[in-house]
This record gives structure tokens, C-alpha cells and sequence, in this order.
């Protein structure tokens, strides 16, 4: 224990000591970048969201769709970041996901990161499943907008609610990567990453 009271904190600040924070050299991406590398695995995982457009109105078809999804994004967000650091949008736009202090990022790192969204997701597959099953082949065949009300009628109060929570996580981290210099979102600080350039 140092006995300087003007000496830096030698406790762990978000992860790293201030020295060490000086000394990774890293590079944090911008707040628009990260937005930008959001809306771009967006639109790269879309074809698996316009499937509810194009063929919604078979029962089973839109169950296994409501099923896809969520497998689909655990290999986009999970697999394909812990094997190459980080989402299609992210290297396209020269970003990488990485630990802390630089190193790359651990599969496990790489789970908790997608973890919140991911069951969040599962629960909106469970409800849309419990909705659709009471619909009548009927209903489901009708248009887009007049399905998705009637789907809405039936939606449990469960799945609604983790569709809320949803969206006030996405909003949760929109503020969160505004208030911070290194542009960490809440699930950066779940699993102790952070978003930086490549050099």
C-alpha cells in the first residue's frame, strides 16, 4: 500500500488498473461506428426477418421461422465473434471485439455478450409459439398487417413483456455507449469487452 495520498488508485477501474488503461494503446471505436456496424449485421441478418413477410402465412412455416432466428443470430453474435473477434458489420467497418486489455475475445466472453438478447429472444420464440397455436389456419392466412394484429391479440403477457425488454435494453445501451469514453454498451460491460479499431 502506497503511502503517497496523491498517488494514482491501484484498484481495478471498469476492468483494468490506470496505468494499465494508459498503457493498452487501443484504439475505442466511435459511437457512429458502432451504429453503423449495428445497422449493417442488421441488414445482413434480414433475410431471416422477412421470412414472417414472405411465407408468415403457413402455422408451421412461422413457427420454424420464430425458431430460426434466435439459432441463427447465436451463431452470427456468438460463434462467428469468437472465431474471427467480431460480427460481419463490425470487421466490414475495421472493428473488433476484444478483451479489456487487448487480447482477443474468449468464447465465453463472446456468449455473455449476446447472453441478455439471446434469451430475450427465446422468450419472444416461446410466446410467438403459444400466439400462433391459437389462431385459426384462417387467421394466419390472412394479410401481413391483419395477422400480426391478430397475433398481437393472442400474444401472452410474458412474451409481450420481454419484447419491451428488448427494446429498452437496445435503448439501455444506446445511452450507455453515449456516456462512456471507451463506447462500451451494457453488454460490453457484461462480459468485460469492448469495441476497438483495427490498427
Amino acid at each position: 500500500m502506497s503511502l503517497d495520498p496523491y498517488a494514482p488508485p491501484l484498484a481495478p477501474m471498469q476492468g483494468l488498473t490506470p496505468a494499465e488503461a494508459a498503457n493498452t494503446g487501443l484504439k475505442y471505436s466511435t459511437f457512429w461506428g458502432r451504429v453503423g456496424a449495428g445497422l449493417l449485421d442488421c441488414l445482413f441478418i434480414s433475410p431471416i426477418l422477412a421470412m414472417h413477410f414472405l411465407f408468415g402465412d403457413s402455422v408451421q412455416f412461422y413457427t420454424l421461422s420464430m425458431w430460426i432466428f434466435p439459432l441463427v443470430s447465436l451463431f452470427y453474435y456468438v460463434f462467428l465473434v469468437a472465431k474471427f473477434g467480431a460480427t460481419p458489420g463490425k470487421l466490414v467497418l475495421g472493428q473488433r471485439i476484444s478483451m479489456l486489455d487487448g487480447s482477443p475475445v474468449t468464447a465465453k466472453a463472446a456468449f455473455m455478450r449476446y447472453s441478455l438478447w439471446w434469451i430475450l429472444a427465446i422468450v419472444s420464440a416461446i410466446g410467438s409459439t403459444v400466439a400462433v397455436g391459437a389462431l385459426s389456419p384462417e387467421a394466419m392466412a390472412g394479410g401481413y398487417m391483419e395477422r400480426s394484429l391478430a397475433l398481437t391479440a393472442t400474444t401472452p403477457s410474458w412474451a409481450m413483456a420481454a419484447g419491451y425488454a428488448t427494446q429498452a435494453l437496445l435503448l439501455a445501451s444506446l445511452v450507455v455507449v453515449l456516456i462512456n469514453k471507451q463506447r462500451r454498451t451494457v453488454h460490453d460491460y457484461l462480459a468485460g469487452t469492448v469495441v476497438v479499431r483495427k490498427k
